[in-house]
């Protein structure tokens, strides 16, 4: 493969985005395989190095996350419309999850009656903290999973989802602003590569300075890493030789925690995007396929928690293996059943999307966005 721009690979009919978020997606539930079978992160393969294949794949996520939702926000020129996608996109296989969780998975798994169960505060709370988790995730259901290894946690995949939504909300920001100012193109795209360095420079001086001790700031830094690169996808190449230099790297840097540290987190954007872009075999056939990245990642972690609960002891192959089968057929159904349905109403959300912003935003502003 000769070095060719990240946009001229992106603009090409086949791509492995889908393929990438399911290997993601299963990245994770093999990681949670671990403290869910055994109730403990380090025998995770990788914990030595203070990361897990779950923080790669979260890594990975918004990296692809931040490249494609800026290619969407720049295309479709649209704040109301962008929100739409996002929120259709999330929100009804969000939605659905939480309500089996609550209804069928609650009270067939909970220690307490049925009674105390639906008359406790926190069933229902459950479902209003998740289900625009824009604060907080609340992972609890009264009497669930007690005792389990990892006791108590229905859906611990959930943390990441506020950190995506204000990621959404950051870029929109940015975007709406340097519309605000008619400075749309170089404005826009100078603020997201300021805030890609800003957070990954702040990321990189964390084990040494303690900077902005949460995950917010390294998730950020993917998400506007994955932005910037879509912003300068016609001077970036793919070369394969730089892939390979950096893999090399950070392969080699495994032999000292914090060099890894600093290795891996400056290669990570390039080395997602020639993955995705780069050219293989049947990769039209397999940029067509069903999108069950989202699927898995949100149902995996509650199948495995009830898989550890009426399987005690069952060992850490084993609830990869038998979880794995079971929510990719999960995660399948939710996509045909659910998120694909809701997909398909787009057009028809995005136009009421717009009719309620014209009624509620002052016309001046609105010619001052357009």
């Amino acid at each position: 493969m000769a070095a060719r721009t990240i946009g001229e690979l992106y603009s090409s009919k086949g791509n492995n985005f889908t393929l990438l978020r399911i290997i993601a997606a299963s990245m994770v539930l093999w990681s949670h395989s671990y403290p869910l079978a055994n109730g403990s992160i380090e025998t995770e393969p990788l914990a030595w190095l203070g990361i897990t294949l779950g923080k790669i794949a979260v890594d990975m996520f918004f990296i692809i996350s931040g490249f494609l939702v800026t290619h969407s926000i720049v295309r479709g020129g649209s704040v109301v419309d962008f929100a739409v996608r996002r929120a259709l996109r999330i929100l009804p296989g969000l939605f659905v999850m939480l309500l089996l969780c609550i209804f069928f998975l609650g009270p067939v798994v909970t220690r307490l009656d049925l009674g105390s169960y639906f008359s406790a505060r926190e069933t229902y709370t459950f479902l209003l903290h998740n289900a625009v988790p824009l604060i907080d995730i609340q992972y609890r259901l009264p009497g669930v999973f007690e005792t389990n290894p990892y006791p108590s946690a229905v859906n611990g995949s959930l943390w990441t989802l506020p950190f995506e939504l204000h990621a959404y909300v950051g870029l929109a920001l940015l975007f709406a602003g340097a519309r605000l100012v008619r400075r749309p193109r170089w404005l826009f795209a100078a603020l997201v590569h300021a805030v890609a360095a800003l957070t990954l420079a702040l990321h990189l001086l964390s084990p040494w300075m303690h900077v902005i001790g949460s995950h917010h700031n390294p998730l950020m830094s993917m998400f506007f890493m994955g932005g910037s690169l879509y912003l300068l996808r016609d001077r970036v190449r793919l070369d394969p030789r730089l892939f390979a230099g950096l893999l090399a790297a950070v392969i080699v840097s495994t032999v000292q925690a914090k060099l890894f540290f600093v290795t891996y987190h400056l290669a990570i954007g390039y080395v997602v995007l020639f993955a995705a872009l780069m050219p293989i075999w049947g990769g039209e056939t397999i940029a067509t396929w069903h999108d069950v990245s989202y699927g898995i990642y949100i149902y995996a972690f509650p199948i495995q928690q009830t898989l550890a609960r009426f399987w005690p002891g069952i060992g850490v192959g084993k609830m990869i293996a038998v979880s794995a089968a079971a929510t990719v057929v999960v995660a399948f159904l939710s996509w045909t059943l659910v998120e694909q349905p809701s997909l398909r109403r787009k057009g028809a959300a995005v136009a009421l999307g717009r009719t309620v912003r014209d009624r509620l935003v002052p016309e001046p502003l609105l010619r001052r966005l357009s």
